[in-house]
């Protein structure tokens, strides 16, 4: 390292700055020159020197460890944190200390009593400094170089390839140290991950600061924020890891006779099979261990008041050839306190009703659920999620934001239930066993202080297609549906809903549930919150299907929002027929019905239109394109509560049911010029009260490729409005 010379106004500041002496090895009192994994060091070129003999990895922390806010936040946070010390127990941890941007001489390298600790003098410690801020500028230059503006995050001004555009510097230490004007500064906290291998100099792989993880002055604490950092280690490392993820959370509450119980998140990267179970101690009367993919869960009714400890020991496991081999991995000891049931809060009382918003899919329902409070705060909590039918039962535990919460969270069927009410509301998350997180949202049913008269009625809809937004499996025959699906609801004067209809390639969809007055965003609607599996499970469709009131009722209109249709395909296709269709989401594509309709002023001045599916036919060798000329395009004649389509070539026919709405009818398609091919086409539809009406058939092309040739797909039919001037 190469000597400067030492002011004596630094000298002076060495002899008078002290701090108090810490424990060795920590970052509030690093080593100087030992090098140990797991334990805080300046010795930064022994650290790249074992890593290189042993291929440990390294990391290298530039703080400013005595006077830095954001330091102590992020130790507070992360580095401090079990979570994170396990994670780096066998890895080089590097501290490089520095003043503050002002000159405040505040460091380690200035105190009396860490230079006797040290064993250095303060001719050393000022080189130590010079070199701290060239490993600064130099790790600096790499990130510019490397464009990696959203690792390391220093005190300048970039732009978003990497390109430094304005520096800030600090003259008066660019002189103190010998530096160059130019130099840079790093943002204090800031943790290099460096990547070790046998033979090699350690890799840079990546960074973090304490914002990267939400860590700030006005959120000093971040629950989790020690997971995330552990994680972003865990991906740049390419490291296989699993254990607790909030080891400090060890102490719960429950409640005897009702189910409750603690959950326990768990990190596993590892790709293998988790397992838990109790070491020492006995868990409560009533309690079982449970394990997803994400969480071990401590669960049950407890039935006995009194406190126990118990150890829970995480493991993997994977099958090699015939044999199973476990890997044991840490125990974590878990205090549950069973207290006596008491009641809370009884004025929320009632029966809430709501849906599953699926983040990953656009907030799209995903689920319904029931929840029952009785006057004596006891719940009951039914719940339909992927399919399944669960029923839990809950207790209120204590109050925490004006919110009620279900004490603890319940575990049956492979579902975590955390929930909150608060007024009229519910919300809160499901978490399956996969580790798959629903949100919650719903309502407390109010009908029957004040009867839904504003909604009270019968319904039409239709269901309309969004190939845009449709995912389909790679390389896979494209199935997308075009056709319109549709749906019929009647809303009863207690608020119950029952709906019927189709989607449009044919599959029946109906069901009931509550009608839920929600005003998210200042606009009060009904929302009918619509989920059914189907396809012998394989697939399922979910909606909310809004009723927006005005005056009066028959005015009212009905939207579609958060829709989701998944069809998982066919065995026999190699599910190569599969599609994922989303937000299929439009405004008034329904509303209020009436069953006396008058059928000449619905029909007046509309068409019978189907457009080009795009399919041919094949015979043979031949291929025959469908004669454009002979689809349909046709107008109405309607007699009292009879409509029928004009005259035509291609033998269309229509009905409508006046009391339903529901439309359906044939026509020919017609393929070659001369006639070579006459396919029958069977179509089905719904009136829409906003005028007009659509539908689909199905029809197969016959000229792809086996299997795919038989298969039918959707298209669409609709009634249009003529604008007649």
């Amino acid at each position: 390292m190469k000597k400067r010379c030492l002011t004596s106004l630094f000298a002076a500041l060495l002899a008078t700055q002290t701090f108090a002496q810490q424990t060795p090895g920590t970052t509030h009192w690093p080593y100087y020159d030992e090098v140990i994994p797991g334990k805080w060091t300046m010795n930064y070129e022994g650290a790249m020197a074992a890593s290189k003999e042993n291929g440990r990895d390294v990391l290298v922390y530039f703080t400013g460890e005595t006077w830095c806010p954001d330091c102590g936040r992020l130790y507070n946070n992360v580095l401090g944190k079990p979570l994170w010390q396990a994670a780096t127990a066998d890895t080089y941890l590097v501290l490089l200390d520095f003043e503050r941007r002002n000159g405040g001489f505040d460091a380690f390298l200035y105190d009396e009593d860490y230079l006797a600790f040290a064993g250095i003098s303060t001719n050393e410690a000022f080189d130590t400094m010079v070199r701290n801020y060239e490993l600064q500028n130099e790790y600096e230059l790499e990130h510019v170089k490397r464009g990696r503006a959203n690792n390391i995050t220093y005190y300048s001004n970039i732009s978003s390839n990497g390109v430094v555009v304005g520096v800030a510097t600090n003259d008066a230490i660019a002189v103190r140290y010998g530096l160059p004007g130019t130099y840079k500064t790093l943002w204090y906290p800031t943790v290099v991950v460096l990547k070790g291998a046998v033979g090699e100099d350690p890799q840079f792989v990546g960074s973090f600061r304490d914002a990267e993880l939400g860590i700030s002055g006005s959120n000093p604490l971040v629950p989790g924020s020690d997971a995330m950092a552990v994680g972003l280690l865990n991906d740049w490392l390419g490291r296989s890891y699993f254990g607790f993820a909030s080891p400090e959370n060890n102490s719960f509450e429950l409640f005897t006779g009702v189910s409750s119980g603690a959950v326990l998140p768990v990190i596993n990267n590892t790709g293998k099979t988790l397992g838990a179970k109790v070491v020492s101690g006995k868990l409560p009367a009533g309690l079982k261990i449970f394990v997803g993919s994400g969480f071990v869960l401590l669960s049950g009714a407890p039935t006995k008041v009194g406190s126990a400890t118990v150890g829970i020991q995480l493991s993997v496991s994977e099958k090699i050839g015939s044999k199973t081999v476990t890997t044991a991995g840490p125990t974590l000891e878990v205090t549950l306190d069973v207290k006596p049931f008491t009641v809370v809060n009884p004025s929320l009382a009632g029966t809430y009703s709501g849906w599953l918003a699926d983040t990953a899919e656009n907030n799209a329902v995903a689920g319904l659920l029931t929840a029952t409070v009785s006057n004596n705060g006891k719940i009951s909590l039914k719940l339909n999620v992927e399919g399944a039918n669960l029923s839990y039962s809950g207790v209120w535990n204590k109050a925490q934001g004006g919110a009620f919460l279900l004490s603890g969270s319940i575990q049956k069927g492979a579902a975590v239930v955390d929930l909150s009410f608060d007024g009229n509301k519910i919300s809160g998350t499901v978490t399956t066993a996969a580790g798959k997180e629903y949100g919650v949202s719903g309502e407390r049913n109010n009908w029957k202080a004040s009867p839904p008269a504003k909604y009270t009625g019968y319904y039409t809809l239709a269901i309309p297609p969004n190939p845009g937004a449709t995912e389909t499996p790679a390389g896979a025959f494209s199935n997308i549906p075009s056709g319109y699906g549709y749906m019929t609801f009647t809303v009863a004067a207690n608020g119950g809903v029952k709906y019927a209809g189709k989607l449009a390639d044919g599959t029946s969809v109906s069901g009931s549930a509550p009608l839920i007055e929600d005003a998210a965003g200042g606009e009060t609607a009904g929302v009918l919150p619509v989920y059914r599996v189907l396809y012998s499970k394989a697939g399922a469709f979910g909606a909310q299907v809004l009723v927006r009131p005005v005056e009066p009722v028959r005015d009212n209109t009905v939207s579609l929002t958060n829709t989701v249709w998944r069809y998982g395909g066919k065995k026999a296709l190699s599910f190569q027929d599969a599609f994922t269709m989303r937000e299929m989401d439009l405004e008034n594509v329904g509303g209020w019905y009436d069953k006396n309709v008058n059928l000449a002023a619905a029909f007046e001045n509309c068409l019978f239109v189907v457009p080009n599916p795009g399919v041919a036919w094949k015979s043979g060798a031949e291929i025959f394109p469908l004669d454009d000329d002979l689809l349909p395009f046709l107008g109405f004649t309607v007699s009292g509560t009879s409509v029928k389509l004009n005259p035509n070539d291609v033998k269309a026919t229509f009905s409508v049911n006046k009391g339903t709405g529901i439309m359906k009818g044939k026509f020919n398609l017609v393929f070659g010029d001369p006639p070579k091919k006459t396919v029958s086409a069977s179509w089905s539809g719904v009136l829409n009260p906003q005028g007009g009406g659509g539908g689909y058939y199905l029809l197969p092309d016959n000229t792809l490729a086996k299997p795919f040739d038989s298969l039918k797909q959707s298209f669409p039919v609709a009634v249009g409005v003529i604008v007649v001037p």
